[in-house]
């Protein structure tokens, strides 16, 4: 079985009448089906076309009941499938082999670098010196510890959901590192609730990839702060922090969101500066908004907030347009009520010229 990459995109025209039957307004809207990796034997197009219809009606439903004009077009997009795979060993670079916050099994022979990584992420050899524990023969008694059946080898980024699976003791993050960069590329939804909790980091050279154990968060990025002692670092986004609390109060909002890297300003560009001094100018109006919305429960349990209605207070230096207040209840004409206003402020305008 050939595995393919497969991205969809449909643009689609809508109209509307607007207050004026003669008032007939026109939009596009671009809609997407997320990445899907599948034989194109197998590829579901009835599915694909629900999700497609599902995601239009949405849209016609939540923007004042647009109507499809026509389909500009459908592109389908598609690609050889190639798994980011581990595998033959690549040792640690100078730099990083100094922080001595990781263990690189030095598997020449095989490609299991995967399961000697897990093994060592779980201690299960305590004792002897780091060079002991680089050596796969230190691992190999230990292998039955984890169930690797049906999983390919050597084990790409996306099997390891499968591992995890098959595993209900141990959870896996897996890190990046992209020149000097260390970035998060995978964090289990298991964090801090199984037994093993293990994090790699994956060494690259061309086209070869292979993993490795961290054993200490904070020396491996703990330097991103002046701090000499331990740090705690969040697992979502490897920002280190001096205190636990100080993490824990963090994590509980990181959590929620996937895995990121914070990038730090780089020296002389680390000063904001005020730039757009034409906004301190006077300008003859100005509209403020604000909007009410109820929550729409999703599929996926998520929430959509949908506008039901709006108010907006006009302000000006000219009396006769300072402080008009508009609310709306119903579906929203926001943008045809700030047409009008449009209308009426470049019409006095004009007035004032003459």
């Amino acid at each position: 079985m050939k595995l393919s990459s497969i991205f969809f995109e449909m643009e689609v025209e809508f109209f509307r009448t607007g207050p004026e039957e003669t008032d007939v307004q026109h939009t596009t809207a671009r809609f997407y089906i997320p990445p899907i990796t599948t034989d194109v034997d197998e590829l579901n197009l009835p599915e694909i076309i629900a999700q497609f219809m599902d995601k239009i009606d949405g849209f016609s439903n939540q923007n004042s009941g647009w109507i499809i004009s026509q389909i500009n077009y459908l592109r389908l997009c598609w690609g050889c499938y190639r798994p980011l795979m581990a595998g033959t060993f690549i040792p640690t670079p100078k730099w990083l082999a100094e922080k001595r916050a990781i263990v690189n099994v030095q598997c020449f022979d095989d490609v299991n670098c995967f399961q000697y990584s897990v093994l060592a992420g779980m201690n299960v050899t305590k004792y002897g010196n780091h060079d002991r524990r680089c050596r796969p023969s230190q691992y190999k008694q230990y292998m039955n510890m984890l169930n690797m059946d049906g999983i390919q080898k050597p084990v790409p980024l996306s099997s390891i959901n499968q591992s995890e699976k098959q595993n209900p003791e141990i959870s896996v993050n897996v890190l990046y590192l992209d020149e000097r960069e260390i970035i998060p590329i995978r964090t289990s939804k298991f964090c801090n609730q199984r037994k093993y909790h293990v994090i790699l980091l994956m060494l690259t050279n061309q086209d070869k990839f292979h993993y490795t154990s961290v054993q200490s968060l904070s020396r491996l990025v703990g330097s991103r702060m002046n701090h000499r002692n331990k740090t705690h670092v969040c697992y979502y986004c490897l920002h280190p922090f001096a205190q636990v609390d100080q993490l824990n109060e963090h994590m509980s909002i990181c959590s929620q969101h996937q895995p990121q890297q914070v990038v730090y300003p780089k020296p002389r560009q680390n000063t904001l500066k005020f730039k757009n001094y034409h906004f301190q100018f006077e300008v003859p109006f100005a509209i403020y908004a604000d909007f009410e919305s109820f929550l729409q429960k999703n599929d996926d349990e998520s929430d959509t907030h949908v506008p039901s209605g709006f108010c907006v207070v006009t302000t000006s230096r000219f009396e006769d347009h300072n402080y008009q207040l508009y609310c709306y209840t119903g579906e929203l004409v926001f943008l045809l009520t700030c047409r009008e206003r449009n209308r009426e402020f470049n019409q006095f305008c004009l007035q004032m010229n003459q």
